[in-house]
């Protein structure tokens, strides 16, 4: 499997978005997540992907380890509110 982040690009609407793509032995899924600046969008794009990696059958069967341990390499939050801006932090 592979994993591709692609570099964030500034939409007109001032956000960037990063693009990112998982190649599942079975299929691929190409995504996006958007960020106040490229850095954000980049992490918070790296946070869904240990998401989506640590959610999937693979990683529950223990097909799915980075250098021989269970954990992803990718940033993700312990807590799910923990990768939301509060309103206060987003001005």
């Amino acid at each position: 499997m592979l994993v591709r982040f692609y570099q964030p690009v500034q939409m007109p609407t001032a956000e960037y978005k990063c693009e990112y793509e998982i190649l599942w032995p079975d299929r691929t899924r190409r995504r996006h997540n958007f960020g106040v600046d490229s850095i954000q969008a980049l992490t918070l794009a790296m946070g869904i992907v240990h998401v989506e990696l640590t959610a999937s059958d693979y990683y529950k069967d223990g097909q799915l380890t980075y250098f021989d341990t269970s954990t992803s390499a990718f940033p993700h939050w312990e807590r799910q509110d923990e990768c939301r801006l509060s309103s206060r932090e987003r001005r």
